[in-house]
């Protein structure tokens, strides 16, 4: 049983105290635990590690903090942020009001946006979109018809 309780952060940004980052540095005997060297706490940088990355699910807690040296950090946090750029979203929420009146699209939806840009288009004579003439050499505005 510890003599100490563990360290548990309030929220996922709270500074771990000097006395937990002791703790831990002696607790792993001073190792990286990312390349297994001996770290020189007055030469060496080094940082505490989440083994378990916060934004792969991990906890801010001591028994999830490791001492790192600062580069092996930074490439190990690296590869999680790839990693985490790589996982599907999470499905959106389904507790949003639906739209009461559907002939009417709400201001945000994708349709109220494509109803603007169909009305925005209608109202022009010309394309927006230059197009390029390759026997004269420069960009031109074609005129479009429109479906009314």
């Amino acid at each position: 049983m510890r003599s100490v309780p563990e360290w548990i952060a309030k929220h996922d940004d709270q500074k771990v105290p000097d006395r937990v980052r002791q703790r831990v540095f002696d607790r792993e005997g001073g190792i990286c635990h990312l390349t297994g060297e001996k770290i020189d706490p007055v030469r060496d940088e080094w940082d505490l590690d989440h083994k378990v990355a916060l934004i792969l699910g991990g906890e801010h807690r001591e028994t999830n903090l490791f001492p790192a040296k600062k580069e092996p950090h930074r490439r190990k946090t690296a590869v999680e942020m790839k990693v985490k750029s790589k996982k599907p979203a999470p499905a959106r929420s389904t507790l949003a009001s639906p739209n009461p009146n559907p002939a009417c699209p709400t201001r945000g939806s994708s349709a109220a946006w494509m109803e603007r840009s169909l009305t925005a288009e209608r109202e022009k004579s010309f394309d927006e979109r230059p197009s390029h003439d390759k026997a004269r050499g420069f960009l031109r505005m074609r005129p479009v018809s429109l479906p009314s």
